[in-house]
């Protein structure tokens, strides 16, 4: 009887070794294979993918604009831009990331509430904000007491707004920026040009 029993412990395994090795010749699969491949587009098959500026290959998934979106229409607030656009993102687009980012450190609810309350304290800064004007037209505020920093463009669209770690030593760093290209020393925003 245990001779029986041994020869059939030896079958199943000389089997299930078979079995295994098997399944490691390449042919189909029950489990979906995984290509490791960078060049691969998950969503929808593989394609290979354009050099990039830096020589790297970018996957066929990476948002790589068809159009500059330094090209498109941007549509106004108040008069003004709604928000700057960047060399990869459209005015909302780099409204909504800046709101994604900071948005929540002022109580903002909305990427519409941002603009407005950005264009808001660029329009009209509170008493005591110092500001810079950059030498590509941007301009810089400081609001020391709220420890607020915020980025506009010569024609009014923000660029940014942030609650900096530590707004004294930043806004000192970039009087410092400034002073070093040049540019005329920095005043309050309440004072007249």
């Amino acid at each position: 009887m245990w001779n029986a029993m041994s020869r059939i412990v030896e079958a199943v395994a000389s089997n299930a070794v078979l079995l295994t090795l098997g399944a490691c010749d390449g042919g189909a699969s029950a489990v979906a294979a995984r290509d490791p491949s960078p060049l691969t587009d998950v969503t929808g098959g593989s394609s290979p993918a354009a050099p990039t500026k830096r020589g790297a290959y970018a996957r066929a998934a990476d948002p790589v604009p068809a159009v500059d979106p330094r090209t498109l229409p941007v549509r106004l607030v108040q008069g003004k831009p709604a928000w700057a656009v960047t060399k990869t993102l459209n005015a909302d687009d780099a409204a909504r990331a800046n709101f994604e980012r900071n948005g929540a450190d002022f109580w903002a609810r909305s990427v519409q509430a941002w603009i407005s309350q950005v264009h808001d304290f660029g329009d009209s800064p509170p008493r005591g904000v110092e500001r810079i004007v950059r030498a590509n037209g941007d301009v810089i505020f400081s609001d020391a007491k709220a420890n607020v920093f915020a980025v506009a463009t010569k024609d009014g669209a923000p660029r940014t707004m942030f609650k900096p770690t530590t707004c004294a030593a930043y806004w000192d760093q970039k009087k410092a920026e400034n002073a070093a290209s040049d540019r005329p020393t920095p005043r309050r925003a309440d004072q007249p040009s």
